[in-house]
């Protein structure tokens, strides 16, 4: 199993103020908000990552989880959700070799959502065709490299030419992050690749810079850095600036935090226990205001309003601890651990939607070792 080859280092560290003073991690306070544990649903062996989308537009958010590991695994499963929360309908599907990562998006401009799969053992990126109805078939493979190793992705119109590309982060000895451009269809090519070191494990998209395209930012895995890559209009992307962070940076997710009408990041640092958040200065370079400690090896972070107060939170999922910790932001992207709640053994991913229709925002939690969906339903609306 690919997990296997990585270490953590398990030591505390202290919590950073936006003013750089050094203090310990507060007591926990009482929870502005919480999450009810509402059930778990049984998808493949060792599943890695979850994605919502409408796949069957019917209305609710569904999902597809990647399986990699060595029983019900090299596949994908879909979960179509019932309603009010309530996910039925299991279809297991087989991909590549031990898939990482899974995004939806309308490839092939039909008006449904397909799906594309980060195979890391394979080194390829199989894209599936959605029939209107939830279900996929024609599975395409995109080759890549020997050794490539492709792990988390991102989607969006990089070359402004009015389709969706992907982009993802290859876990090589060289380390990249490599651009297929959508020629039409939904068929793919490799557009470019960027070095970027340090052994990328998950990117995330946004216009950083204000320039009106899209950029890119990676998790630098063995470096303790992110990466800016900046766009230059056509698709095409340079590696701008480097920012450290904690140690081992796994998953980065993206938002205004701060409130000044730009993109902030929070990288998740499985090495060093805690969340690194990144103020944007306005042109596409990034600070380090914030350390904050949650559990042992936080393997995938996500923001959206919890406690719907008009800024974004976070919730990261701590494998070792198989936990997911709420961070609420206090204002000006100031953050606090406010909420811890048990999920499955060794969560590694964890996404945010509303899934049953209540119009505030749950969770769901790829439970690796457990082999199943945590489904956390927000108690903001009874």
């Amino acid at each position: 199993m690919f997990k296997r080859l990585f270490t953590a280092c398990l030591s505390g560290v202290l919590c950073i103020s936006a003013c750089g003073q050094v203090a310990p991690t507060a007591s926990l306070p009482p929870p502005d908000i919480s999450f009810t544990h509402q059930y778990q649903i049984s998808v493949g062996d060792h599943p890695t990552s979850v994605f919502s989308q409408d796949l069957d537009l019917d209305g609710d958010r569904d999902l597809v989880a990647t399986n990699d590991g060595e029983g019900v695994g090299h596949t994908i499963s879909v979960l179509l959700n019932a309603g009010q929360g309530g996910i039925f309908d299991s279809t297991i599907i087989t991909v590549g070799e031990e898939p990482i990562a899974v995004v939806a998006a309308d490839w092939d401009s039909d008006g449904d959502p397909d799906l594309s799969v980060a195979n890391h053992e394979s080194d390829d990126i199989s894209i599936l065709a959605n029939n209107g109805s939830g279900g996929f078939s024609g599975s395409a493979l995109v080759s890549l490299p020997q050794n490539s190793y492709p792990f988390m992705m991102a989607t969006g119109d990089f070359d402004l030419d009015g389709d969706l590309d992907i982009g993802f982060a290859n876990y090589a000895s060289n380390g990249a992050v490599t651009v297929l451009s959508n020629t039409g269809g939904g068929a793919f090519e490799v557009s470019n690749s960027i070095k970027t070191g340090g052994n990328p494990y998950s990117i995330a998209k946004g216009d950083f810079d204000n320039d009106g395209d899209l950029d890119l930012v990676a998790a630098a895995h063995a470096a303790g850095q992110v990466s800016i890559l900046l766009n230059d209009g056509r698709g095409n992307f340079e590696l701008s600036s480097t920012t450290q962070v904690g140690d081992e940076p796994w998953s980065l997710v993206a938002g205004d935090f701060d409130g000044d009408n730009d993109l902030d990041l929070a990288a998740a640092n499985e090495g060093s226990n805690n969340i690194s958040v990144l103020a944007n200065k306005g042109d596409g370079s990034f600070t380090l205001i914030q350390t904050v400690n949650v559990g042992e090896e936080p393997y995938s972070v996500a923001a959206g309003d919890f406690d719907e107060d008009g800024d974004l939170d976070l919730a990261a999922a701590n494998e070792a601890s198989h936990t997911v910790s709420i961070l609420t932001n206090q204002g000006l992207g100031n953050f606090a651990e406010t909420l811890v709640v048990e999920v499955g053994e060794e969560p590694w991913s964890v996404i945010v939607d509303d899934f049953d229709q209540d119009r505030d925002l749950d969770l769901a939690v790829a439970n690796s070792d457990s082999d199943n969906i945590s489904i956390l339903l927000n108690n903001l609306r009874p």
